[in-house]
């Protein structure tokens, strides 16, 4: 059985291909239960909770472009809603990000499509 609790952390992916994202995987795989997005337009990550909220929890977090405070506070955000943060599965840019060690990371650089994507999330999220 595919795990569909453990949460996707989305750190410094924009919006609307977070968007995209998840729609290939709601196409792919059991609904996730909840995913974090971390971004950098509060209209898009509120445009993105509405569209989402009958299918999945977003937790949307405003961004102000200091990637290691944002990281920070991602592991404190998911702490305080329960979650471990090795837990987690993080999409990110690994060449920019500072994840915490040992944490599971999907790569989403610039030249990776959507599906692509989707597809490693979901083959990291199989048994």
């Amino acid at each position: 059985m595919e795990d569909t609790t453990r949460p996707l952390v989305f750190m410094g992916v924009p919006e609307p291909f977070v968007d995209q994202i998840l729609e290939h995987l709601s196409q792919s795989r059991p609904p996730l239960s909840r995913c974090f997005v971390f971004g950098s337009s509060m209209q898009l990550l509120g445009v993105l909770v509405d569209q989402w909220k009958a299918r999945v929890e977003i937790i949307a977090v405003f961004l102000d472009g200091r990637v290691e405070a944002a990281e920070e506070a991602a592991e404190l955000i998911l702490e305080a809603e329960g979650c471990k943060t090795e837990a987690a599965v993080w999409v990110c840019d690994r060449a920019r990000a500072h994840t915490p060690e040992g944490v599971r990371i999907v790569d989403a650089d610039s030249t990776s499509t959507a599906a692509e994507i989707a597809r490693q999330v979901a083959a990291v999220l199989s048994p």
